[in-house]
């Protein structure tokens, strides 16, 4: 965790030595609440030409972030603001249904549809991003020693690693044969069993655009201030990486998980919960 003690090491030195106008706060804030990846896993009706159907569902999950945002404020109170943050995305996704998709037999010539049929089949998610907030700040004091405030505006969420893990379940592969109205199965020496194990891996996502709101207040110390806040975003822009449009399992009955193949088509970042943490003071 060397890189984590650096980054709090950076974050708490931007803000002793930032430099602004006189009204200048810098937040060092530790978050923790629901900040998850939110997506709905369907498979398309291949068989039946139908529309797509759900497979399961995606559970938000415990995260958080550590950051650093510093806010510059007018005469009003009215200001902007603008910071940095590493934070820690969490989803777990059950399947419970079959999956379709299509697949060709390389030694035949045949295509064919492959059909993954999941038992409380479950997979965690985890994503460290780094985002960088810019929005509007306003602040108004409450009493001598404590002042109201919020913020609102946009983050920019730059995935740094994306990895899941497969933590229960089974899944059970078949194939259908459309042209001979043929079922296989039962057949591992092509590929075609039951898979009970524990693969993991990585995940590609693209940059995210969230949009987010923060309130809170700050308990006015000597130099140093207390803040409590809550908060909560959304992604505007799908993060979903499309990768090579594979199933979930590769004729060879390669694992590539939930978020790398074509049971997603939809991204977005999510997150609420509760900021704490300290204010500093800016001054030229």
């Amino acid at each position: 965790m060397r890189w984590f003690s650096l980054l709090l090491f950076l974050l708490f030195g931007l803000s002793a030595g930032a430099v602004s106008p006189k009204g200048g706060v810098a937040d060092v804030q530790v978050a923790g609440g629901g900040q998850s990846l939110l997506y709905q896993p369907k498979s398309a009706n291949l068989i039946n030409g139908g529309e797509a159907y759900s497979l399961g569902t995606a559970k938000l999950n415990f995260g958080g972030s550590l950051g650093t945002l510093f806010n510059w404020y007018g005469k009003k109170g009215v200001g902007v603001q603008c910071g940095v943050r590493l934070n820690l995305l969490r989803t777990t996704c059950q399947l419970d249904s079959v999956a379709q998709s299509a697949a060709s037999d390389a030694v035949n010539g045949l295509h064919y549809v492959q059909l993954v049929r999941f038992n409380h089949w479950q997979e965690e998610q985890t994503c460290v991003a780094l985002s960088v907030p810019v929005g509007l700040a306003y602040r108004k004091p409450l009493g001598s020693s404590l002042d109201f405030y919020s913020a609102a505006g946009l983050e920019f969420l730059l995935p740094l690693s994306s990895h899941y893990k497969v933590t229960g379940g089974d899944a059970d592969i078949s194939a259908y044969y459309a042209d001979y109205d043929v079922l296989l199965q039962n057949l591992p020496a092509h590929n075609l069993a039951r898979v009970d194990g524990r693969p993991s891996g990585k995940f590609n996502m693209s940059v995210g655009l969230s949009a987010y709101a923060d309130a809170g207040v700050r308990y006015h110390f000597y130099n140093l201030d207390a803040s409590a806040a809550l908060y909560a975003g959304y992604g505007l822009l799908n993060m979903y990486d499309e990768g090579d449009g594979a199933g979930i399992f590769n004729p060879q009955n390669e694992y590539s998980g939930v978020l790398g193949s074509t049971l997603v088509h939809s991204l977005h970042h999510l997150s609420f919960g509760v900021r704490l943490g300290v204010s500093l003071p800016l001054r030229r």
